[in-house]
């Protein structure tokens, strides 16, 4: 009955607190620059796409909850065999914006879940591993309820498929629109 009542009021105070008006959307492209050496001869650097919903929990402090996605094709080194990969980080974070002016500079970080696959011949490689995101950029305003955003983020998460460690992040770079309700 206690945990009954605890759920009520914290469920009371949520409502209270989540206004449509503090809810926000986005989708963003970027470029992502990995950071290991072995994953950028197989793989290079590429472009990603994401997405994000999150919400204004105080003041100038959004929380949010992204996806990013990744895929790319690589040949093996000595067979010239075809790879593919695909890298699915899920981001749970804070952010902070530093004005509420035209012009909104931000901090964020965050912890990820990464899905990791890799398909080379005979063989597919999965992995889940937590890795952790840090962020800044700006969002400017374009209209009340519209948004540019332009950051730059570092995103570490070390994986160990056919039983080498390599960090499966790097720096990310892109753009984006966002929607506030």
């Amino acid at each position: 009955m206690k945990k009954l009542i605890i759920l009520i009021l914290i469920l009371i105070i949520v409502t209270g607190i989540i206004k449509a008006e503090n809810i926000f959307t986005g989708l963003q492209t970027g470029y992502f620059f990995p950071s290991n050496k072995v994953f950028k001869e197989l793989y290079g650097r590429g472009f990603y796409l994401s997405g994000e919903v999150g919400i204004d929990v105080w003041k100038k402090t959004s929380l949010f909850l992204g996806l990013r996605y990744f895929s790319k094709k690589g040949e093996l080194s000595y067979t010239k065999e075809e790879t593919t990969l695909e890298i699915i980080p899920i981001h749970l974070g804070v952010r902070l914006r530093l004005s509420e002016q035209k012009i909104n500079p931000f901090l964020g970080a965050s912890i990820s879940l990464n899905f990791f696959r890799e398909n080379v011949p005979l063989q597919a490689v999965s992995e889940i591993k937590l890795g952790f995101l840090v962020e800044t950029g700006i969002f400017i305003r374009i209209s009340k309820r519209y948004f540019i955003k332009f950051d730059f983020n570092y995103n570490y998460c070390q994986i160990k498929p056919f039983h080498t460690k390599i960090n499966i992040g790097g720096i990310n770079a892109g753009f984006g629109l966002k929607y506030c309700f």
